[in-house]
């Protein structure tokens, strides 16, 4: 019984790690990026822009997305595609779960 309760924990733990970490990301960005703006643009315009930290926020997380998709995961893909499309099975597979993928 207590195995499972521990098994149980483990599993929640390693489910909520993630999520953790990514909010604490985020506002480690949110921060950098109200930090660091806020003073210059005050310097400019004398006052202070509600919530533009969190604007520069989602601009740096959609260009961190961005950059993640074309830069780093298409390299990867078109590798792994080559490397699937030597094995008979593993092509046939692949190839039909990206027919689905592309359906949905």
């Amino acid at each position: 019984m207590t195995r499972k309760l521990f098994n149980y924990f483990l599993q929640g733990l390693l489910f909520a790690a993630p999520i953790g970490l990514t909010g604490y990301i985020i506002y480690l960005v949110f921060k950098f990026s109200d930090g660091i703006l806020k003073p210059l643009i005050e310097e400019f315009i004398h006052f202070s822009i509600p919530g533009l930290g969190l604007v520069i926020m989602v601009f740096l997380i959609t260009l961190l997305g961005y950059a993640g998709q074309s830069v780093i995961a298409r390299p990867f893909k078109i590798l792994l595609e080559r490397l699937l499309k030597k094995v008979p099975l593993l092509q046939m597979v692949y190839s039909l779960s990206a027919i689905l993928w592309r359906l949905l």
